[in-house]
């Protein structure tokens, strides 16, 4: 994969930043249990850590940083992210909070200092390069240090709505799940052991499929693909998504809301290898 170029990445924040609010209002209640499940993973390993602060890439509208704030209390909470809007989110989420600070940077070209652990929940999978991504938080963390990432993965069901609507998104060209395969010799490659890769089960409550799908392509990852600023790139694929949102409710379980399994979260527990290229000596 290559690095978006500034045209891409300021589309990208433009459509979060038109997202910001109303993606914290909706989804932001409905991720809560993964983001105290990573942040619970990590507050499990405190005492091993060692010194230095703890970087947030792709915070959003910052709900996980009260309690990490309050589980590393003695420590420096980093936080960042593309949109604009989603900085000032978390800032006035956070202001209270004297070892919390949020900038505005590119979660591909972190360059902070002194990290003990790295904390992201649903950034990954949003990024342009997530399997490049990952090499270089990884590669922030002093020996010994920790990466708590959660992601959603590429097939959390085998059939059922979620499964219909990766399908839709690879026939539009907007949807890539190839870097998943990428993960593990990356991580192997970089000197990093896996301390842990289990799912990650909440239930999440959608009130009909319509309602589902405007989340989605208006406050969530999809808005960009279904609002690009371009004339002409893109627009089959947001014709597609447009008009899913009225294709959807016609398939089974009509006129009523979809039952699929509880959402599957992919975690990992990352830890530098003693001796490995990841971390700084």
């Amino acid at each position: 994969m290559t690095r978006p170029s500034s045209e891409a990445a300021s589309r990208a924040e433009l459509a979060w930043d038109e997202a910001a609010r109303g993606y914290d209002e909706y989804f932001g209640p409905r991720f809560a249990p993964y983001l105290g499940a990573a942040v619970g993973a990590l507050a499990a390993h405190s005492s091993q850590l060692p010194s230095g602060c703890i970087v947030v890439p792709c915070v959003g509208p910052g709900r996980e940083l009260r309690p990490l704030a309050r589980a590393f209390g003695e420590r420096q909470i980093i936080a960042s992210d593309l949109s604009g809007e989603m900085v000032t989110l978390a800032r006035e989420r956070n202001r209270d909070l004297p070892n919390v600070s949020v900038e505005r940077a590119d979660a591909m070209q972190l360059a902070t200092p002194n990290v003990a652990a790295v904390l992201s929940v649903f950034g990954l999978q949003l990024l342009p390069d997530p399997v490049a991504a990952l090499g270089s938080w990884l590669k922030l963390l002093h020996t010994g240090g920790l990466a708590a990432i959660v992601y959603w993965p590429r097939d959390a069901e085998p059939s059922g709505p979620f499964a219909s609507m990766r399908r839709l998104l690879r026939s539009a060209g907007v949807l890539d799940g190839t870097w998943e395969d990428e993960l593990p010799p990356s991580v192997a490659a970089s000197g990093t052991s896996l301390l842990a890769d289990l799912p990650l089960v909440f239930e999440i409550q959608y009130e009909d499929p319509r309602s589902m799908w405007h989340a989605l392509t208006q406050l969530g990852p999809l808005r960009g693909p279904s609002h690009g600023s371009r004339p002409n790139a893109d627009r089959p694929a947001r014709r597609t998504i447009r008009g899913r949102a009225t294709a959807w409710p016609a398939e089974p379980h009509a006129g009523s809301a979809p039952a699929p399994a509880p959402p599957l979260a992919h975690p990992l527990l990352l830890r530098p290898a003693p001796n490995g290229p990841a971390g700084p000596a």
